[in-house]
């Protein structure tokens, strides 16, 4: 039993190998669909009256989520074409804060100029 032993321990790091092999394949698919360089905004904060900053985000969630889709956890996240944006009131500052990301340089500055557009219409200097 003691050579059988052995042998098992000969073959199992072969098999190991092989597995791997066969797996090399979905681990390349992975990679190709993983998500490629994008380029983001620092933190934009925005000074905005206290009383003003969760109605705004209201606001921005029933103007944005009719165009887009949006996400309502923690303000409104915004789905663009190529990229996301973020508007969301600071619980202890009387500020908004934004941040955008997107897959390049122009796909970003279309997303913040669409929510600076709009915070614009409200009366917000951003």
């Amino acid at each position: 039993m003691p050579g059988a032993r052995r042998e098992r321990a000969a073959v199992a790091p072969c098999a190991r190998v092989n597995w791997l092999k066969g797996s090399c394949g979905y681990v390349r698919q992975l990679g190709e669909r993983a998500p490629t360089a994008t380029t983001a905004t620092p933190e934009i904060r925005v000074d905005v009256p206290e009383e003003r900053k969760f109605d705004l985000v209201a606001r921005a969630v029933a103007h944005f989520s009719s165009r887009y889709p949006v996400n309502t956890i923690d303000g409104v996240r915004i789905t663009f074409p190529d990229g996301w944006g973020l508007l969301r009131a600071s619980n202890t500052q009387p500020i908004l804060v934004l941040r955008f990301e997107a897959s390049d340089q122009r796909s970003l500055d279309a997303a913040r100029r669409e929510v600076v557009d709009w915070l614009a219409g409200q009366g917000v200097r951003a």
